[in-house]
């Protein structure tokens, strides 16, 4: 599968076990008057785990106000799904709302006004990393396998990153899951085995 991004499949890739959360990585400014924008776009990606596609494809109508969720029509597979919004974010996204969304697409281009296209997002993502001094490669898909990463840290269940995520099953949800090192030996060490 072809990344809209023009990165190298084995840049695009990474561990996201090397790197943070992206909040701090959107407090360096961006171009003049997408600062918001760009900063939303970022933790939409990471903080519901949404394709690039997903974002580029959301409405003003598709953010659920009662329940604080995304409705996530235009899913792969056509999937459609409902994620919450998590609180910090769902007031940054209000805020955005009330500056910039009245209806139509959720994000727009700053000159033209129209949609934003995965590329555009691609660009939003490199160069806040790039601001932020991140190792070149970080992408929208790099979001959205450290949503699901950071879950699973977490202890949540693989069924609910699967649900999330949009995937048909907990199988196809393990290909985003990245095996850090000290995983396997402190999994054994919580075994109760003998005396301990």
């Amino acid at each position: 599968m072809a990344s809209a991004c023009s990165i190298p499949c084995g840049v695009r890739n990474r561990s996201p076990s090397t790197w943070n959360k992206p909040s701090g990585w959107c407090e360096r400014p961006p171009r003049p008057g997408t600062a918001r924008r760009d900063r939303l776009i970022i933790l939409l990606l990471y903080g519901c785990g949404l394709r690039t596609s997903e974002l580029c494809a959301l409405d003003v109508a598709h953010v659920n106000r009662e329940r604080q969720e995304l409705l996530i029509l235009k899913a792969k597979g056509d999937r459609p799904r409902a994620i919450p919004i998590p609180e910090a974010l769902y007031t940054e996204l209000l805020a955005y709302l009330l500056e910039y969304g009245r209806r139509g697409p959720l994000f727009r281009t700053s000159i033209h006004k129209r949609r934003l296209r995965t590329q555009d997002v691609c660009e939003i993502v490199a160069g806040a990393a790039a601001r932020a001094g991140l190792q070149a490669g970080i992408t929208p898909r790099t979001l959205r396998h450290s949503f699901a990463t950071h879950l699973m840290d977490r202890g949540v269940d693989l069924a609910v990153i699967s649900s999330l995520m949009g995937h048909r099953s907990p199988q196809e949800t393990g290909v985003y899951l990245h095996v850090l090192p000290e995983r396997p030996q402190a999994a054994v060490r919580k075994l109760a085995i003998g005396n301990q």
